[in-house]
């Protein structure tokens, strides 16, 4: 095997002019130069052949799965301020007032003695914080596993048919494409549900 120094080409022995650029050949490589070239190149055609499997992963799902990672954790984070800020209210609820919520109403219950003034607004606006982290929670739990171990959903969701059923389990482009569309409508609303969240409740 011959590697042409200007283009880096390689080809046969047999020549004397590069195939690709018209470069004078040199002498032939060595052994184990030839042996590292192959190789390469079989591990190319090895990667290629993995893009076109049904559940290749791509850097950019594993990207958005280690980013859902950490909306986890921005999410758990906000629970736990949305919490922290519920605590507040009801220690600063005086003694002698009753509040009471039902019915999506606030209504104050006081022995007239206390002027005290519920922080309704306050109070609505880091709930809707907690429920916008708590649906971030769980849209980006569901996407992880999607994103980053397809083929371990795929053979999840197809156990039953692989058991109980003689059936082929290849799934059709329209079975990948719908998947995909959904796990990035998943990780799409855990990003807006974070961002709203913390948005909301600062």
């Amino acid at each position: 095997m011959k590697k042409c120094t200007k283009c880096g080409a390689t080809q046969n022995d047999s020549r004397y002019h590069c195939i690709d650029c018209g470069e004078k050949l040199g002498k032939p490589l060595s052994e184990a130069e030839t042996l590292e070239i192959e190789e390469k190149l079989d591990n190319t055609l090895d990667d290629m052949s993995d893009r076109t499997e049904d559940f290749y992963v791509p850097r950019r799902d594993k990207i958005m799965g280690v980013i859902s990672v950490l909306g986890i954790i921005a999410a758990i984070i906000l629970l736990i301020l949305v919490g922290r800020a519920n605590n507040q209210i009801e220690a600063s609820i005086p003694d002698g007032v009753i509040i009471d919520r039902g019915a999506g109403f606030t209504t104050i219950i006081s022995d007239g003695d206390v002027d005290y003034q519920y922080p309704s607004a306050y109070k609505e606006r880091i709930d809707n914080a907690g429920i916008s982290a708590l649906i971030a929670l769980f849209c980006f739990a569901a996407a992880i596993p999607m994103l980053t171990i397809p083929k371990v959903m795929w053979f999840m969701a197809t156990l039953r048919y692989r058991i109980f059923f003689n059936w082929d389990t290849t799934p059709s482009d329209f079975a990948l494409f719908i998947s995909k569309a959904i796990t990035y409508i998943l990780f799409a609303s855990g990003i807006i549900g974070v961002l709203y969240g913390y948005w909301i409740f600062f």
